[in-house]
């Protein structure tokens, strides 16, 4: 990918490390990348070996990225927010021989050899310092990898929002088909710019934005601290022409409580569109989105297991106003499967199963493939209906769905209840035990400045807008909602701070 970009853009500025600076051409970034190739060969990593990298949102993530490909090394991106414990738990579960980190080497946190990355810039362009632990270098180690499907390149994980992390390999193939589906739906090109809000360790950031954007020759820029950061969003959107960006909701929502104090205005940052995706982003917000920033909003399905993207809205259907509609198929075959395996009726509500370029061969581990596949298709866990022009509508998701009593209830539905209420900037719904029924449902909601809203208030406002059946037992009302790694609100916690009475009391 990076070979033909440079071939065809060369001269282009591929990347910008920081809001301002002159950036880095296609050319420079392919040099620099097999440059520290050579290097990192020359610290003991091998091709294919496993390497895990430990980085934010730095130049030091995509040069490293890039010169381990260019080695044959396969890349296990991890989360550097983790805590030690939760680092090495990875490393260990895809048998890693080393690690690339921005942060100093310690081999009694990490367990295996830290090789510490640091960009500078010389007269060649921009280059990587590698650092090698001096007691221990991967080629000192017995530890062998695990066995890879044929034209493995890159490891994620899950977010573990319904259980624990699971790590997918993904091939050349997977990520090819989900770039170029990203590239075909939202119509990028050279002329096109983002910054990376989404962190690149998740498939969102890297697939989504960093390699789509790549593959069509446009540029990217690494936001100053790593991370997204609200405070410096849209002075870096501006500095850098930024035409679009991709986020999850949660982040959509913080930048429209602060746009009236903080967003220049599409004069200085015009937009050609918004992309959400990872979670479902509701009717109120992507309308408030599209009024605030002038620009229409895409959204867009997907998951680890297909490497990112596998649905996305069409321009000429960006209209439909449904909060369930997120687009058609993008290089995958998508159908709906009723619980026995059998295919539903159009318009008829199952579990979401996928086939096609962009599906991973199967999970590292000892997962059942029958659990994960079924018919040669991918079973995502998902709940959602096709129309007849193959459109498709997410429903929910079949491990988050709250069992009241034999009664099925989507907390998205719930969720979409509550978002209607002016005072309201996010929901968030879920299950919790109850002797009697199984299950009650629950809800967490976050107030706009001032709000005099109440538990009681807003779950009589769910009685005159929904079905009772959709009415909250319990209302936290909290001042921010927990986030998993990717950025969407984290279900599980919610739940035990309500089933345990943990955190702000409701009001």
């Amino acid at each position: 990918m990076l070979t033909a970009a440079a071939a065809s853009h060369g001269a282009r500025t591929a990347i910008h490390g920081a809001a301002g600076d002159n950036g880095v051409t296609y050319t420079e970034l392919k040099e620099a990348s097999a440059d520290f190739a050579r290097r990192a060969q020359r610290a003991g990593v091998r091709p294919g070996d496993i390497v895990g990298l430990v980085s934010d949102n730095r130049l030091e993530f995509v040069l490293s990225l890039f010169g381990l490909s260019s080695l044959g090394a396969v890349v296990a991106p991890i989360d550097p927010r983790l805590d030690p414990e939760e680092v090495r738990t990875r490393l260990q579960a895809v048998g890693a021989r080393a690690v690339l980190t921005t942060m100093p080497p310690e081999k009694d946190i990490w367990s295996v050899p830290a090789l510490q990355v640091r960009a500078h810039r010389d007269s060649h362009g921009p280059a990587l310092t590698l650092t090698t632990d001096p007691h221990s270098s991967p080629a000192d180690r017995g530890q062998e990898s695990l066995a890879l499907p044929p034209g493995c390149e890159l490891i994620l994980f899950t977010a573990g929002s319904t259980g624990r992390p699971k790590a997918v390999p993904l091939t050349g193939t997977n990520l090819g088909s989900s770039v170029r589906g990203v590239i075909s739906s939202l119509r990028l090109g050279p002329s096109d710019a983002t910054l990376l809000a989404m962190p690149l360790f998740h498939g969102h950031g890297l697939m989504g934005g960093l390699l789509a954007t790549f593959a069509s020759g446009g540029r990217v820029a690494l936001p100053s601290s790593g991370r997204f950061s609200a405070h410096s969003f849209w002075p870096e959107m501006t500095a850098l022409g930024a035409t679009w960006y991709t986020a999850v909701p949660s982040i959509h929502q913080i930048l429209l409580l602060r746009a009236s104090s903080e967003y220049p205005g599409p004069g200085e940052a015009p937009l050609r569109f918004i992309r959400s995706c990872s979670a479902p982003l509701s009717a109120t917000t992507a309308q408030k989105l599209t009024s605030t920033f002038q620009a229409p909003v895409i959204r867009a399905y997907g998951m680890t297991e297909t490497a990112h993207q596998t649905a996305s809205a069409q321009w000429n259907n960006l209209a439909n106003a449904d909060e369930r509609y997120v687009g058609v198929p993008t290089g995958v075959e998508i159908g709906i499967s009723a619980p026995d395996g059998s295919s539903v009726p159009i318009g008829e509500e199952g579990e979401i199963v996928v086939r096609g370029a962009s599906v991973m061969p199967g999970y590292l581990g000892d997962e059942p493939a029958d659990t994960v596949f079924a018919g040669g298709r991918f079973r995502t866990g998902d709940l959602g209906r096709l129309d007849a022009d193959g459109s498709l509508y997410l429903t929910g998701r079949i491990k988050e769905q709250i069992n009241r009593g034999g009664e099925k209830i989507s907390p998205e539905s719930v969720e979409s209840v509550l978002a209607q209420h002016p005072q309201v900037v996010e929901a968030v719904a879920f299950g919790i035990p109850d002797p009697l029924y199984g299950e009650r449902v629950a809800a967490a909601v976050t107030l706009t400045d001032g709000s005099t809203a109440t538990p009681d208030a807003l779950r009589e406002f769910c009685g005159k807008h929904g079905s009772a059946i959709l009415v909250p037992d319990r209302i936290m009302i909290v001042p921010r909602m927990p986030l998993t790694a990717k950025g969407t609100a984290d279900r599980p916690a919610l739940a035990r701070r309500a089933t345990n009475d943990e955190g702000p009391a409701p009001r």
